[in-house]
């Protein structure tokens, strides 16, 4: 397995591990109902049939993943550009790139002369190694809500995205 997989797998893991149940009164604890469990691996570039070809290998969390799960057999997106931005936006919203505006990785920003990635913004405060960044990272962009949005509304619980480029957690979660 290469070690991008590894990670990305990981990233679940930790993902699934971050899911936590919605605030209740202390005086009630019972009166909502626990949130669901809702957890989302993308692996970008991963073939349908590497999860068949290796899922006798996987054991614990991915094994229960794979058996109580679903996954996408014959999955296939009905627009051209399946790149990270646009895709992950996507599966995390349930619209088409027309409707939630994602619709490259970057565009041209005619006001500025430059190209803009999809979720950049120069009001989003970054944390870096080093201290901290100027300008960073949002979804100020994005138009529609996701998943993690519609979760917190009716449930109350948090999201956690994992990934090594902004484009791919933000656009998720």
């Amino acid at each position: 397995m290469t070690s991008r997989f590894l990670v990305v797998l990981l990233a679940g893991f930790v993902a699934a591990s971050c899911a936590s149940t919605p605030r209740t009164t202390p005086r009630d604890p019972a009166a909502q109902p626990r949130a669901p469990l809702v957890v989302v691996l993308v692996v970008d570039q991963m073939r349908s049939d590497y999860l068949e070809k290796l899922g006798p290998r996987f054991t614990g969390g991915f094994r229960r993943i794979l058996d109580e799960g679903a996954w996408f057999r014959n999955a296939a997106y009905p627009f051209m550009n399946t790149i990270t931005c646009a895709g992950h936006a996507t599966i995390g919203t349930g619209a088409l790139p027309y409707r939630h505006g994602m619709v490259l990785n970057a565009w041209w920003d005619r006001a500025a002369a430059r190209s803009n990635p999809c979720t950049s913004d120069p009001s989003a405060r970054t944390i870096a190694y080093m201290g901290t960044a100027a300008g960073g990272d949002s979804a100020r962009a994005l138009l529609a809500p996701t998943l993690a949005d519609q979760l917190k509304t009716s449930t109350g619980g948090r999201t956690a995205a994992i990934s090594l480029k902004p484009r791919s957690a933000i656009t998720m979660a």
